[in-house]
């Protein structure tokens, strides 16, 4: 299984805590042991979040694939005013704290703008409402992810 590098710092956190935990279970006994489950539960977890599975499917021109794997909860047109400033179609992607977080790019483009839109950090479906943080990248089309279980999504948009 490949592993996103950004989480092995995390990973070894986790490990190292439920491999101190277990030195302590061995020392002093059964209440260490119930901490140690624990941390070892959480490890693994921290573990599967960071996963970044092969993705197979087709590729090319003539495909748009989900930039992450989640839920697509909305297919939408809406008004995009700081760069394309016309109407374009917002797909937003879902992603519970149990789906791959390894975000991907849909489409073959260019970054041509990267903006950071400094927000509130709300529940995740409450992100169509614009007012969560958002670090976006701009271009023809939008593809909107919310990645945080209660913090803002990513904006991701790419030419095709």
């Amino acid at each position: 299984m490949r592993i996103a590098p950004e989480g092995w710092p995390f990973i070894a956190i986790a490990w190292t805590l439920a491999a101190a935990a277990s030195l302590l279970a061995a020392r002093w006994g059964t209440a260490w042991w119930v901490v140690t489950g624990v941390l070892a539960v959480l490890a693994i977890w921290v573990v599967a979040f960071f996963r970044d599975p092969i993705r197979p499917g087709p590729r090319g021109e003539r495909y748009v694939l989900a930039a992450a794997e989640g839920k697509v909860v909305m297919v939408t047109e809406v008004d995009e005013p700081m760069y394309v400033k016309e109407r374009s179609v917002r797909i937003s992607i879902f992603l519970s704290v149990f789906d791959v977080h390894v975000n991907r790019y849909p489409v073959d483009g260019v970054v041509e703008l990267m903006h950071y839109n400094k927000g509130k950090f709300l529940q995740a479906v409450t992100y169509l409402q614009r007012n969560n943080e958002t670090d976006p990248e701009k271009a023809k089309k939008i593809l909107i992810e919310v990645v945080n279980t209660n913090a803002g999504g990513s904006e991701e948009a790419k030419e095709w």
